[in-house]
């Protein structure tokens, strides 16, 4: 069977977090989402479905934002992948308070669990990618695919002038790459 990733996120997310998985699909890695209901027929148990594929990811990403951390199916999502002790990579698309979380075992969770801040990178940009492909499973990338060996690479960013970040990427020691971005300052 070939592994992947789970996504869990809410559809009122659905702009950003289909950016994301087209640059991690371009990247070769295996994704799994219900993209706009499509990838399930109407005649399937949702909940069993769901729940199969959790079951039989390799990793979870979790799109936290306002929206999803209220969203039951979601919730109940999440709590699946606690109880299979999955391993989590929680991308937060927003600030969402602390106590917007309603459910006490996502709220302890979440306490002890480093997230990933899109707003920490300047947005969805090479070197927010780059930092989210070295914490996922290479198992999960297309067998045919070039390597991918992300070990040697830093990222470095620097705020430069006013709303402007500089980030550059070395391979080795060597840059390999380095692009301005416009800083989001949007809550």
């Amino acid at each position: 069977m070939e592994k992947f990733i789970f996504v869990s996120y809410s559809h009122q997310d659905m702009l950003k977090v289909e950016s994301i998985i087209r640059s991690l699909r371009r990247h070769c890695f295996h994704i799994w989402y219900d993209e706009n209901g499509k990838a399930i027929s109407p005649t399937t148990n949702w909940d069993d479905f769901i729940n199969g594929k959790i079951k039989d990811a390799t990793q979870c990403i979790y799109f936290m934002s306002r929206d999803s951390i209220s969203r039951p199916q979601v919730i109940r999502e999440l709590k699946l992948m606690l109880e299979l002790k999955k391993e989590i990579f929680t991308i937060m698309l927003e600030e969402v308070p602390f106590s917007r979380i309603q459910d006490n075992l996502l709220k302890d969770y979440f306490s002890k669990k480093q997230v990933m801040r899109v707003r920490s990178y300047g947005g969805v940009n090479r070197e927010f990618i780059f930092a989210l492909m070295k914490q996922l499973s290479l198992d999960c990338r297309d067998k045919t695919a070039p390597t991918l060996d992300l070990s040697n690479v830093t990222i470095h960013t620097t705020t430069s002038i006013g709303n402007f970040s500089s980030a550059y990427i070395y391979e080795d020691g060597n840059p390999i790459e380095s692009y301005y971005t416009k800083n989001d300052q949007t809550a």
